[in-house]
């Protein structure tokens, strides 16, 4: 539906992505979020994906029942994320900057 496009677009420019504190040493970062829709209701087993801009490499994962992800040993760089879940047209945030050691969260 072209409302939770709409919606998951807006607030992905309105809420920053933010960066939590580095947790160790490592050569990796992590994507995080919350999948809803337009009402706010979660939405669990929805498929999300990360694809490096610059490589094409993909990392997946689905939903939880919260409608939380997290794709964790994210190698740092750029990223699209897009959601797909049936009965929804897909949503696609460009740009997430995964940082060695922080969390990028996503709202969506």
């Amino acid at each position: 539906m072209k409302a939770f496009k709409a919606v998951f677009v807006l607030l992905c420019l309105l809420i920053p992505a933010g960066e939590g504190f580095a947790q160790g040493v490592g050569a990796s970062g992590s994507i995080m979020g919350t999948i809803t829709d337009p009402s706010g209701a979660v939405i669990p087993k929805a498929n999300v994906a990360a694809i490096e801009t610059q490589k094409g490499t993909r990392y997946t994962i689905i939903s939880e029942s919260s409608g939380e992800y997290r794709l964790v040993g994210v190698p740092p760089g750029a990223y699209d994320i897009s959601v797909q879940i049936a009965g929804f047209e897909s949503a696609v945030v460009k740009n997430v900057v995964v940082n060695v050691g922080q969390s990028s969260l996503i709202f969506t």
